[in-house]
């Protein structure tokens, strides 16, 4: 069953659109501080590469993480709470004032589901829609579902913070939330701090940019477990590439076998057009001034 009208134009596809950055706060330490010599500059830097590749071996190799934060982008702050397996599988929730949203990924499927609120604002559903499917479970079409799944995976998390801008420079050694950290700092994308551990595991992420501020916190490495598979008959999207139309026919995997279509060929007239062909060893007798 489809969705009449339904516009799946999703806020939260856009949490990972930025890496994660700085709090002002943090940085004001840093203003007033004594030069240091080209030669510490070096140093930290070389360090600081290291400390990077290190944590994105360390989130690499994990088969999950918990991650959870807020992403404010002017007047407007959303908090999420995620839980992600580098099988593809996750689960994600998102609140914005009153209007809270979850979407869930199983094996390449993808669900999803709002409140009211959600679904009128941020979503565009009317009034009937949005009190009609509200608080239940929506299964993307395979298109919707595959962007859906590529913008949340293991490896789209790991990008955000992987590839730092600017120069990076190692920061003071730390605790942050009760956990000795490592730090390292981007002149352009914020802060990064990972554990100070044989497993250097990121802890947190700090991100603040034209308006935008993200603080993201991760947790629970190796210990999120599958997701289950909501239940779910009503399916939306239209299933379209720019480059095709036809219907789509939700069903098994095997129960249909054959598939035929008729085309209309279109045909075209033009007028006929009379062409004189004027000889190479003949030249018009054009009027002389």
């Amino acid at each position: 069953m489809a969705v009449p009208g339904a516009k799946r134009n999703h806020r939260i596809k856009r949490v990972w659109r930025a890496p994660a950055v700085v709090l002002v706060l943090l940085s004001i330490g840093v203003i007033g501080q004594v030069p240091i010599s080209a030669a510490t500059v070096a140093t930290r830097t070389a360090s600081a590469k290291l400390l990077l590749r290190d944590a994105e071996g360390a989130f690499a190799s994990a088969s999950s993480v918990g991650i959870s934060g807020f992403v404010r982008d002017k007047k407007t702050l959303e908090e999420v709470d995620i839980a992600v397996l580098s099988d593809g599988d996750g689960s994600y929730s998102f609140r914005i004032k009153s209007a809270t949203a979850q979407i869930s990924i199983v094996a390449g499927s993808v669900y999803f589901l709002a409140n009211t609120a959600f679904l009128k604002k941020y979503d565009h559903y009317s009034g009937v829609e949005a009190a009609t499917y509200a608080d239940t479970w929506l299964q993307e079409g395979s298109l919707n579902a595959a962007s859906l799944a590529a913008g949340f995976s293991f490896n789209a998390i790991l990008g955000s913070f992987a590839n730092f801008d600017g120069r990076l420079s190692r920061t003071v050694n730390r605790h942050l939330n009760g956990i000795p950290v490592l730090g390292l700092h981007s002149s352009k994308s914020g802060f990064l701090y990972v554990a100070n551990s044989p497993a250097q595991y990121p802890v947190e992420l700090q991100y603040q940019n034209k308006g935008v501020h993200e603080v993201l916190r991760f947790s629970g490495w190796n210990l999120q477990p599958e997701p289950d598979v909501p239940a779910s008959d009503i399916k939306v999207g239209n299933n379209q590439s720019e480059n095709w139309s036809g219907y789509v026919l939700p069903t098994t995997s095997g129960s249909v076998t054959q598939v035929g279509a008729n085309w209309t060929v279109p045909t075209a007239e033009a007028a006929l057009l009379r062409i004189t062909e004027i000889p190479h060893s003949r030249s018009p007798n054009f009027p002389r001034g």
